[in-house]
């Protein structure tokens, strides 16, 4: 389905959910408003296979819809894996349910709603987060991390995904326009541009690049890389020693 969320010229913009509303469009809408989405889930199945060592478990914290699970399979093809999928958002999850069915039964796929600082995780090589910690409050993001670390094997990766802000302010604010360009080409209007940036005004708080890699390596994290950036937006591999 087509995204219209912001179509019409709203009196009241409540801050943005992935409600149900949101969750039935969620895949136009990723592919229109993220650059380059597709390609950089292959590319976190990718990562992850290159790490993934039998009877682990690979965690996507912040699933939404379940579309990494695609890529994951494709790649993997007859190898069996273990995927468990995080989400916050029921509505999001019941649409990965519907559409990640799986007759592989060497392929266990799950999805659990839950917040991903609650979640009793077991000890992985693998772990994929993309998209979601620009939506978690900052006092937050730190304690995740270190549970995340805490979790990772030696040896393990955590995938990151993040819109970003530059150290350079006209950087940022030609990013930034770049990026609302971007957004009018895939056909959004200047109202739903509009609209759904204040939606998210209060709900996705960017950092910089520095102040994300930074906060990867206060966590413990050794080694970090950008393995993609377009514009305001930067997908980072970071690593536990082994």
């Amino acid at each position: 389905m087509q995204d219209k969320v912001f179509q019409e010229n709203l009196d009241h913009i409540p801050d943005f959910s992935f409600n149900h509303e949101v969750a039935n469009v969620f895949e136009d809408m990723a592919l229109r408003s993220i650059p380059f989405y597709d390609e950089v889930l292959r590319m976190s199945a990718e990562l992850s296979y290159a790490y993934y060592q039998d009877n682990e478990i690979i965690y996507d914290l912040g699933c939404s819809t379940g579309k990494l699970v695609t890529y994951i399979q494709s790649i993997f093809q007859d190898k069996p894996f273990q995927y468990v999928g995080i989400d916050l958002s029921e509505a999001m999850l019941a649409k990965a349910r519907k559409s990640c069915l799986s007759s592989n039964t060497n392929q266990k796929i799950t999805f659990v709603q839950t917040d991903s600082l609650q979640y009793a995780y077991q000890t992985s090589g693998v772990f994929i987060a993309n998209y979601l910690f620009q939506f978690i409050r900052p006092m937050e993001r730190a304690p995740l991390l270190r549970k995340i670390f805490q979790h990772l094997r030696p040896g393990g990766i955590l995938v990151l995904s993040e819109k970003v802000l530059e150290n350079n302010s006209d950087h940022s604010r030609l990013f930034h326009r770049l990026y609302y360009d971007f957004k009018k080409k895939n056909g959004y209007s200047e109202l739903e541009i509009s609209q759904k940036r204040d939606a998210l005004e209060n709900v996705l708080i960017p950092y910089r690049v520095d102040e994300n890699i930074r906060l990867l390596q206060e966590c413990g994290f050794e080694h970090v890389d950008i393995f993609f950036k377009w514009y305001n937006f930067v997908s980072l591999i970071a690593t536990k020693q082994a």
